[in-house]
């Protein structure tokens, strides 16, 4: 009678590690092929978060877990948001939260934002290991939310030289989604989808696509649809089955499908 109560949730068992010790595990032993293969596990394991109705709330490394067959987990579900629960003073670890974020956005849309931070430092450091060691804190893997809203990143603009000199146009389009004032990302998941499938063509759009610009940035449709996204600086029509792109000074020739074939 003289005890106290406090509120205890059970969940199942699971082995692995947390993510966080894994990437430093990774760059560590320079295990550069795992780094990829995380990166592009992510990524689905993104795509089941964002089709579900409800949200973690606190999406960072040290609340996922990584099973011995490299699966994902999430795990410490105190903030989750749910249909049913449409209150709560919860709003994430700063520095994976989008930094406008306050307790009246808690609804479903509140994990994109650390989603899309941890896919785009998962894929960077994949690219150029050096980026951890440059940028890392003990706080985050290597992207700040805070320097990026404000324009004064760093890293946001290396990231930008390195997405564009590669070609990774899809991560280029996560990358400029991080500087949105709205904490709900616009086409989030059609970007991880984007990232993970590769998109039908009818007959007509591998011939008849076209250029169209939006808000000065250039992609290609067909008469029913955006099929790559506006997101180069420049693009020529297609011939032959393929066209010429310029990404932030760097020019890439890509197929229908967006993959780039050869940089020039």
């Amino acid at each position: 009678s003289n005890g106290h109560y406090f509120d205890v949730q059970i969940s199942d068992w699971c082995e692995g590690r947390f993510l966080d010790f894994e990437i430093k595990r990774c760059v560590f032993n320079h295990h550069i092929d795992l780094l990829e293969r995380y990166s592009e596990e992510f990524n689905l394991f993104a795509i089941q978060i964002l089709e579900r109705e409800w949200a973690h709330g606190d999406i960072k490394p040290e609340n996922i877990y990584v099973n011995p067959a490299g699966g994902f987990k999430l795990i410490d579900t105190d903030a989750m948001y749910i249909p049913t629960l449409s209150e709560s003073d919860e709003i994430g670890t700063p520095n994976y939260r989008h930094p406008n974020r306050s307790a009246i956005d808690f609804g479903p849309h509140i994990d994109d934002y650390p989603l899309l931070l941890i896919a785009i430092s998962l894929r960077a450091i994949a690219l150029d290991i050096t980026l951890f060691d440059k940028y890392t804190t003990k706080d985050n893997i290597i992207l700040n939310p805070h320097e990026i809203l404000a324009g004064n990143s760093a890293c946001y603009n290396e990231l930008v030289e390195l997405f564009a000199e590669r070609g990774e146009w899809r991560y280029m389009q996560m990358l400029r989604a991080l500087r949105s004032e709205a904490v709900a990302i616009d086409g989030i998941l059609d970007m991880f989808k984007g990232l993970t499938t590769t998109p039908s063509r009818t007959p007509d759009e591998e011939i008849n696509l076209e250029t169209f610009c939006d808000k000065g940035k250039w992609g290609y449709c067909s008469k029913d649809r955006i099929v790559i996204p506006a997101i180069f600086d420049s693009a020529v029509e297609f011939r032959n089955g393929t066209a010429y792109v310029d990404l932030c000074g760097h020019r890439h020739r890509i197929n229908t499908k967006g993959d780039i074939i050869n940089t020039l």
